[in-house]
């Protein structure tokens, strides 16, 4: 509570709210359309993961290997049975079980 304050872990996004906003974008015309449409799809995969997420980035650090990309570690990840998707607010960011 020093340092973050309380810490928000219950669910981020909402299906609906989503998919409305996603429709109202293709039905105006944004300057950004096209961003905001590939940031809504995003968002759409993390609803119901969990709140955490994981850097590749750091975690190939502590391994002492070379970070893959994130298409990759996310398709490693659903091969061995695990959930995973990208993170909407990090490049190099996912969210897994």
């Amino acid at each position: 509570m020093d340092y973050a304050g309380p810490l928000w872990i219950g669910r981020l996004f909402e299906a609906q709210f989503v998919d409305a906003m996603a429709v109202e974008n293709l039905h105006r015309s944004f300057r950004f359309g096209a961003s905001i449409s590939k940031l809504l799809a995003v968002i759409k995969e993390e609803i119901g993961m969990p709140p955490t997420y994981y850097v590749l980035d750091k975690l190939s650090g502590k391994a002492g290997v070379s970070a893959p990309s994130r298409t990759a570690f996310l398709q490693a990840l659903r091969d061995a049975g695990f959930k995973g998707a990208p993170t909407h607010f990090s490049s190099r960011g996912i969210r897994s079980d």
